[in-house]
């Protein structure tokens, strides 16, 4: 099985996890976001990476544009454990304070959670947590976005991937329609 193949089936495998037991709530304000930990992000990743013979890493790299604030940039390199061929995928998420806003000045913590958030938001390439953010979509250009209440989301069934779109977008489909999702909205219903 080539690598293609087995990232492909690493990705049904992810998006069918079921993780509705990890799943926190942050409240900020009037808003609530449902998030998966990065705990329970990395054991899913980790133990789907090794039903297919892959090992992983991940890297961070911290970017500080000054008075405009800062970000993490994270990248998740997948190996097959067969003949070393690999393949990486790069997410980016803003230092953020708390209560949500760019944090002007990240400190060791705010860069330490914002690495963290950005790990568990660049699995989600990969298939993790992604009908966490079905009813989260809204219109992009004339692709109707899905838009789905838990009920409608287990209708819809698994998600196959098929790219990324302008670095912000996943494209994906299921057997009747294409879906396209904001990585960073889906990060966020995950990280927060």
């Amino acid at each position: 099985m080539t690598l293609q193949e087995k990232i492909q089936r690493l990705y049904v495998e992810l998006q069918g996890a079921n993780i509705d037991k990890y799943i926190d709530q942050k409240i900020t304000g009037k808003i609530t976001l449902d998030y998966l930990s990065w705990g329970a992000a990395v054991d899913f990743f980790t133990k789907g990476c090794h039903q297919f013979g892959l090992d992983w890493t991940y890297s961070h790299r911290f970017v500080d544009m000054g008075a405009r604030g800062s970000f993490v940039e994270t990248t998740i390199t997948i190996s097959d454990a067969e003949n070393g061929d690999q393949i990486e995928k790069t997410m980016a998420l803003p230092c953020m304070t708390l209560t949500n806003q760019a944090a002007k000045e990240a400190d060791v913590m705010v860069i330490n959670k914002t690495q963290m958030r950005c790990l568990v938001k660049c699995m989600t390439l990969f298939g993790l947590g992604l009908k966490l953010y079905l009813k989260d979509f809204s219109e992009l250009d004339n692709v109707k976005m899905a838009s789905a209440t838990k009920e409608e989301q287990d209708k819809i069934g698994l998600l196959y991937y098929i790219g990324q779109l302008f670095g912000t977008y996943i494209l994906a489909q299921t057997e009747k329609e294409l879906v396209v999702i904001d990585q960073h909205a889906a990060a966020e219903r995950i990280n927060y």
